[in-house]
């Protein structure tokens, strides 16, 4: 049986269910928190924290392209765009950077903000708020005036 699961954040997925997967797709990966959390779960099935940083700047780097993850062979193996094979294993020992992103690199001293989690407190909040309102609205609407015998 196959299933197919997309989603955004890998923190969604049960742990049960991320120790299961077979292969993985990544595409770019803007949020350095993002990249560190999966870096952390995969990271030690390809030798390292810095080669899986290594692997998935290089497959990403491109417009369009990303980073296909086979977990079930031994060792895992790495493809930029299901094409590309990707040898990390020979790399293992290598304290260098692992491939040649000279073209494309950032500079280590730009900080890209994560504002991933900003903008989910502000929906919370913005949330909270639009229910204060309507249950207020509600018990308003719904309080009992008795009509005085003067009135018409």
């Amino acid at each position: 049986m196959s299933c197919i699961i997309s989603l955004q954040y890998l923190k969604d997925l049960a742990p049960v269910v991320r120790t299961q997967l077979s292969c993985m797709l990544i595409l770019n990966v803007n949020s350095e928190k993002q990249k560190d959390t999966i870096a952390e779960i995969y990271g030690g099935m390809y030798g390292s924290k810095k080669i899986f940083y290594d692997l998935i700047n290089y497959a990403t780097r491109d417009a369009y392209s990303f980073l296909y993850l086979k977990f079930k062979e031994k060792p895992c193996e790495a493809y930029k765009c299901f094409t590309e094979p990707i040898d990390w294993v020979s790399k293992v020992d290598n304290d260098t950077t692992m491939f040649d992103t000279n073209d494309k690199e950032t500079p280590e001293d730009v900080v890209f903000p994560d504002f991933s989690d900003d903008e989910k407190v502000d929906e919370d909040e913005d949330k909270e708020e639009e229910k204060k309102k309507l249950i207020k609205k509600t018990k308003d609407s719904f309080v009992f005036k008795p009509k005085l015998q003067n009135e018409t």
